[in-house]
């Protein structure tokens, strides 16, 4: 670093030099990067970059917090990311109905790359985006969870079925999308179990990884739990009950 930033070329001594990750650098990169600050010429641009400032101030965080310029770009939650899909539907000319759109933001979360993509790919199909093209298009970033989901609860393993369901709430999915998608699952599980797969209208993917999981439930098992999430959903649209709580007592009571 010492010699990249002191050293000048022959012809110039601008540089432009881009230090990435900068906070998970060692020490003694930063003791040396601290010692030689002042040394810098001021024309060379000096760019670090990572994800996030450490919780725990350091010598570093306080230097570059001091910089001639420092940009943060948060990433898109919420409402945010909501306008960001209608903007980009609008874009490129297309409609977008609300359920839709919240399946988007729900299934890609803040990849604005992908989420840019995927609306690329539904628009060339139907200008109108709607929920049912959505859901047959667009891969969810739970749907490998909501399977190894439903293993745990084919084989009565609670602490399992309760750790992945945690994961999800930590990592920011809605109580209710969460009771969609596996209700969709169960529904597929139970569509599955009648027709052995065929002539169903869904991705083969899809009948593909679910149909080793048909003959671990009973057609009886998969309603029940069907009811069951209906009325979860049901007392979170009419009660002040706590959401986590009636997720954990589901899995405890399907793991009986």
């Amino acid at each position: 670093f010492r010699k990249i930033v002191l050293s000048t070329g022959l012809l110039s001594s601008r540089k432009y030099i881009v230090v990435k990750n900068i906070f998970k650098a060692d020490d003694k990169l930063n003791e040396g990067i601290i010692e030689v600050w002042d040394k810098i010429a001021k024309d060379i641009v000096l760019v670090f970059t990572d994800t996030e400032f450490p919780k725990k101030e350091t010598d570093m965080s306080k230097k570059l917090k001091k910089a001639d310029k420092v940009e943060v770009f948060n990433a898109l939650k919420g409402n945010q990311l909501n306008n960001f899909v209608r903007q980009e539907v609008k874009k490129y000319g297309g409609q977008i109905n609300q359920d839709a759109g919240n399946y988007l933001v729900q299934a890609i979360g803040n990849d604005l790359w992908r989420m840019s993509s995927e609306i690329k790919k539904l628009i060339n199909f139907d200008k109108k985006i709607t929920l049912e093209n959505t859901e047959k298009f667009v891969a969810s970033a739970i749907d490998d969870n909501i399977f190894n989901f439903t293993d745990a609860l084919s084989a009565k393993n609670s602490k399992l079925a309760l750790k992945l369901l945690h994961d999800q709430i930590e990592s920011g999915s809605n109580e209710f999308f969460l009771i969609s998608m596996l209700s969709r699952q169960i529904k597929i599980l139970l569509q599955v179990k009648e027709t052995n797969g065929k002539g169903l209208d869904l991705h083969p993917f899809i009948i593909k990884k679910t149909l080793p999981q048909v003959n671990k439930f009973s057609t009886v098992q998969l309603k029940q739990l069907l009811k069951k999430l209906i009325n979860i959903d049901l007392k979170l649209k009419t009660s002040s009950l706590e959401p986590k709580v009636l997720l954990d007592l589901f899995v405890l009571e399907a793991c009986q």
